[in-house]
């Protein structure tokens, strides 16, 4: 984050919206953004929030176990793997300070300006969403100084000041999408949002369920953790699939397709975890086979033959102890590790005009029943945990149909509620942490990387609850952890190398970033 990279988006800018007559215009500011109406900001910083999880999951996607290599590595990100100095899961990083930036701040100040309240609290909103996925990637971040003008370094803020600062900002960005006076317009805002088109209500709930996700991070911390917070902000959130938030790609070439396409081949080598597979095949959770397992989760030769068994891959091990025929295919459908055809479909979530969730009703309503179940109030808590099962039963059925190896069809209701029966308790007492997190593990696989790893670290891996048999994510084994790491599994990013290490250690030093095993310190929230 240096003044010459803020010159540089700003020359870029200028260049593409005046032309070169008026870019040499001297009665023109130089140092300063050009303003264009609000709305043009918006769609592109909400694409680049999709791609920016798309990006940090290649490796985060490990960390979780939503990925395993097909290949046998002991210090690859399979191992809790990270390398020391580069540029990898800095997307985030990029576009919090860089491509949002700014410009951001430029939206909300002429939306503000022009009393288009809704723009400014889709705004804040979006504001509160980046510093809530930073710090929950990289722990300490740069938040007080982040958009000084002048300053050629930065200090970092802990982990709590970022959370206090998101509760703000959504708070900030209800009052305002609250407000109806001035120029406030859908039909304007709509030219813009990609998301929900301008619909203020809908933006208003996913600052509320934004605001009961942060709380809900704070499950370790006994002195501030409220989880009647918790419910009371899922209850003014979301109130079905309908309202789920979602980025959409159009798909028509490399640069506006997914990042987890196909087309761009990002995931290649990626196969499905031995736990992912065991939380759906019913053997971690006692359950019948999960219907959604043959929409989400790449098929073998043997699967597409007939055969019932899906097979995950073990972390550092790869293919080698898996028979060929068994080995699933890639995420994108392919029993291979090549460049994907031209028209190759994909599947799920990896296809290249797919609609990426953000944040959905199946989360919130998990979030839902672990505060109610942490209260406790496991008569709530299973009432939570039921409609999240089924909405996340729902949500999958959005990606049944076409595939690269075929048709695969939507969940019957017969299907569903044979599930529903099966994993859904009748008694409250029955409920239990492992499967609130376990079926919150599923529903947000392939998507919600961040809180996922959010949820892991929050129980530190391989955790038990309270009386509880077993962990809370039963059916998780670590794989054997990297040397660099001294043995220890992984809590956090490094900040991004280019705009820290080159330019800004003095302030790295000062939070112990510059040790070689700093993505192992715990961040904020696991901390009790």
């Amino acid at each position: 984050m240096k003044k010459v990279l803020y010159t540089i988006i700003v020359l870029g800018a200028l260049l593409l919206s005046t032309g070169c007559e008026k870019y040499l215009d001297i009665n023109r500011n130089p140092n300063g953004p050009e303003r264009v109406t609000a709305y043009l900001y918006l769609g592109p910083m909400q694409q680049q929030l999709a791609l920016a999880t798309q990006y940090d999951a290649r490796m985060i996607g490990y960390y979780t176990q939503n990925f395993s290599s097909y290949l046998a590595s002991s210090t690859g990100y399979d191992a809790h793997g990270t390398p020391a100095w580069t540029a990898d899961m800095a997307e985030y990083w990029r576009v919090v300070y860089w491509k949002m930036g700014i410009n951001l701040s430029e939206m909300i100040a002429k939306s503000e300006e022009e009393k288009r309240w809704d723009l400014a609290g889709i705004g804040y909103a979006l504001r509160a969403w980046g510093w809530q996925m930073l710090t929950d990637i990289h722990g300490p971040i740069i938040l007080k100084q982040a958009f000084q003008p002048g300053l050629y370094a930065f200090n970092y803020d802990d982990e709590q000041a970022v959370y206090e600062e998101v509760i703000r900002l959504c708070d900030k960005a209800i009052e305002n999408l609250n407000r109806s006076d001035g120029s406030v317009s859908a039909a304007f805002a709509a030219k813009g949002d990609q998301i929900y088109a301008g619909d203020r209500l809908k933006w208003k709930r996913f600052a509320f369920g934004l605001r009961a996700l942060n709380l809900s991070h704070l499950s370790n911390k006994s002195a501030i953790y409220n989880p009647d917070a918790v419910i009371s902000a899922v209850d003014s959130s979301f109130t079905g699939n309908s309202d789920n938030a979602y980025v959409k790609f159009s798909g028509s070439v490399s640069d506006d397709a997914s990042f987890f396409g196909p087309m761009r081949g990002n995931i290649l080598g990626a196969r499905a975890s031995r736990f992912t597979v065991s939380l759906l095949d019913g053997s971690a959770l006692g359950t019948i086979l999960d219907p959604r397992i043959k929409i989400m989760l790449p098929p073998s030769i043997n699967t597409l033959a007939g055969g019932t068994t899906w097979v995950g891959v073990q972390p550092t091990v790869g293919y080698n102890p898996i028979p060929a025929n068994d080995r699933p295919y890639n995420m994108y459908g392919l029993n291979s590790v090549a460049t994907a055809p031209d028209k190759t479909v994909g599947m799920y979530l990896f296809t290249n005009t797919v609609k990426w969730p953000m944040m959905t009703y199946s989360e919130l309503q998990f979030i839902k029943s672990e505060a109610a179940f942490r209260k406790p109030d496991k008569a709530l808590a299973l009432i939570a945990y039921d409609a999240g099962v089924k909405a996340a039963i729902d949500f999958t059925n959005l990606y049944a149909g076409v595939t690269t190896y075929g048709t695969v069809a939507a969940i019957s209701s017969t299907d569903k509620n044979l599930f529903v029966v099966s994993s859904v308790p009748v008694d409250p007492n029955l409920l239990t942490m492992s499967r609130i997190m376990g079926q919150k593990y599923v529903h947000l696989w392939g998507w919600g990387f961040i809180e996922t790893w959010i949820d892991l670290r929050r129980y530190h891996y391989t955790d038990t609850y309270s009386d509880e048999a077993g962990q809370v994510f039963k059916g998780l084994t670590l794989p054997p952890l990297a040397a660099e790491g001294n043995g220890k599994v992984i809590y956090r990013i490094r900040p991004r190398y280019n705009s820290e290490y080159v330019w800004n250690m003095a302030a790295l030093t000062s939070i112990g970033a510059d040790k070689l095993d700093y993505h192992t310190t715990e961040i904020w929230i696991a901390k009790p």
